[in-house]
């Protein structure tokens, strides 16, 4: 499989970014800052010198300017798919991306992060859900590996974690969005020297409790009310399955109610962020607690 009609050589080794290409990261950086006003704050990071490895949630395309944000004015290597870049694959070289495909163990993907760090003295950027978010939390993934790869790496590692993004544009309804303060923490989770000194499974345990977020829960902290006549748009997608009648697939959504087709019970999103039900029994008053029972 090439992109285009030329195979792709997964052995290459990252490109630098060329200069232009940097001008244009930037702004594409300043139209994301304009359109959702987000903010960035950096936890522990000062005084600690990259290239960092950067883990990160994925919930939009806001993500990709928020490491830019942390980082600017340098660059970052993504770790990223080659499908998402059929027949463009000079952009995803000059980007200066680590290339993969998905579901695809390749060796070649750590020795590409190894030489990002090292030979290019370029951080590296990584999804460890290996997709968008679907409910606005965390979901379970393999950070084991994850821990084996920082061992590997010997660089201090950084933990970035949106917030409002998936409540403002989630995967199920882009459009339209919904305003919500949008903000991004940057923590130093390891230096070099902690990377060097902790076990495997002492990283593994750190990631586990600090790689968790919770947009709905976020939304409700922030006291912020949405007012959009469609904060349910889509929702059944996710909230499949009655809590009412235990009937799947029979569930609706429209404008800020989300109901079901076979038993009729109906529940509203409310302003503030909770489910509420319009008659009769809730049953769950947070959407992930509802995703999670499915």
């Amino acid at each position: 499989i090439g992109i285009g009609k030329q195979k792709f050589n997964m052995k290459e080794k990252p490109w630098k970014t060329p200069w232009y290409i940097v001008i244009l990261v930037w702004i594409i950086l300043a139209y994301y800052k304009v359109i959702s006003h987000f903010k960035i704050k950096k936890i522990g990071i000062k005084g600690t010198k990259g290239p960092y490895l950067i883990l990160q949630n994925h919930a939009s395309f806001i993500d990709f300017g928020f490491v830019t944000a942390f980082l600017f004015p340098r660059t970052t290597s993504y770790v990223c798919s080659i499908e998402e870049f059929v027949g463009k694959e000079w952009l995803l070289r000059s980007l200066g991306c680590i290339y993969k495909r998905k579901f695809t163990p390749d060796v070649n993907v750590v020795k590409h992060i190894l030489y990002s760090l090292r030979n290019n003295n370029k951080s590296v950027t990584i999804y460890p859900e290996a997709r968008f978010a679907f409910a606005g939390i965390n979901e379970e993934g393999d950070l084991g590996s994850y821990a084996r790869l920082i061992k590997m790496c010997k660089v201090p590692v950084v933990l970035g974690i949106g917030k409002g993004n998936f409540i403002m544009s989630p995967q199920f309804a882009k459009h339209p969005y919904k305003k919500l303060p949008i903000r991004a923490d940057f923590k130093l989770l390891f230096t070099k020297e902690q990377v060097k000194d902790l076990t495997q499974e002492e990283i593994e345990a750190v990631l586990r409790k600090e790689f968790v977020y919770d947009d709905f829960r976020y939304w409700q902290e922030t006291g912020k009310k949405i007012k959009s006549k469609y904060r349910a748009k889509n929702l059944h997608k996710v909230l499949y399955q009655c809590a009412h009648c235990g009937k799947e697939f029979t569930m609706n959504s429209e404008g800020n109610r989300l109901f079901c087709t076979e038993c009729g019970h109906q529940w509203e999103l409310t302003e503030n962020g909770f489910l509420k039900a319009i008659e009769g029994e809730t049953h769950f008053d947070h959407v992930p607690d509802w995703y999670r029972w499915e």
